[in-house]
């Protein structure tokens, strides 16, 4: 594992979770009031659970926090853009796209 390499590598500095983001993240950030969010990466699709997740975690995300979102602007799957529209607003975010990649894009929090 790459953290075996890292400085402090006894400190864990990262948890996956298994499941619906959707159902597990409010009772993650729960047990850990003491998270910040420094990385998201929605691969949902639809509306509800992008809208959720972004709602349940936008007061814990910092200046640099990173959204990643794999449909964003795709006409077929207008779940995640109508979601991201109405919790977080796009004017003041900078989308940025991956190399050759139409519908991926990213966002750095400033």
């Amino acid at each position: 594992m790459e953290e075996d390499n890292a400085p402090l590598s006894s400190i864990k500095k990262f948890e996956l979770v298994k499941g619906d983001a959707s159902s597990t993240v409010k009772k993650y950030l729960k047990q850990n009031p003491q998270s910040v969010i420094g990385m998201a990466i929605f691969d949902m699709d639809v509306y509800k659970p992008t809208k959720k997740v972004l709602d349940l975690i936008k007061p814990r995300l910092f200046k640099g926090s990173i959204l990643v979102f794999d449909e964003l602007n795709h006409p077929q799957f207008p779940g995640e853009t109508t979601a991201l529209l109405k919790s977080m607003g796009l004017n003041k975010l900078k989308l940025k796209s991956f190399h050759g990649a139409t519908f991926s894009s990213w966002t750095i929090l400033e």
